[in-house]
């Protein structure tokens, strides 16, 4: 249409096969990465690893990879935890209640994580294959707390270097 002056899409990938598709937009599209503010919250001492997972929607941010590693570390490694944020299935909380290194909360208000669970986090575990952009990401990031994430479409516009994560 003539009218629309801006298409902005989140990532490059999205602008990608928005043009692909409607190849008459190519001029009018450019992206817009979204801004995520984050409080300025001090990182709080602790003496294990803590490794944190959070997803609304259980399966579609990889929920269940995340748990199995969280289990499969916290049992072979002495000093590492597991914080997992997300509406858990009864029956995989079934599973996992017997390791007591893992806390499993079912999803939290925004000033309990950036006061209480961010700033004890030390590695954000995110294996989301589903979504394009998720906003959990940039938000960790801006704590701090480097993210170790599966290889998919936009990840390498958001992790850019092994400095903030894989």
């Amino acid at each position: 249409r003539d009218n629309c002056r801006k298409i902005l899409p989140w990532t490059e990938e999205t602008k990608k096969d928005l043009i692909k598709k409607f190849p008459e937009v190519k001029n009018k599209t450019e992206v817009v990465y979204p801004v995520v503010d984050i409080p300025s919250v001090k990182r709080k001492n602790h003496k294990n690893i803590n490794l944190l997972f959070i997803g609304r929607y259980f399966y579609m941010k990889g929920g269940l990879h995340a748990l199995e590693t969280m289990d499969r570390l916290t049992k072979n490694h002495e000093n590492v935890r597991g914080i997992f944020i997300s509406p858990v299935p009864e029956k995989i909380k079934e599973k996992y209640k017997k390791n007591n290194k893992i806390k499993i909360y079912d999803l939290l208000p925004q000033e309990k994580l950036f006061n209480e669970i961010y700033p004890i986090s030390d590695i954000f575990l995110y294996p989301g294959y589903s979504d394009s952009f998720g906003f959990a990401i940039p938000e960790v990031m801006g704590m701090g707390i480097p993210v170790v994430s599966v290889d998919i479409s936009t990840r390498d516009e958001i992790i850019t270097d092994r400095k903030n994560g894989y």
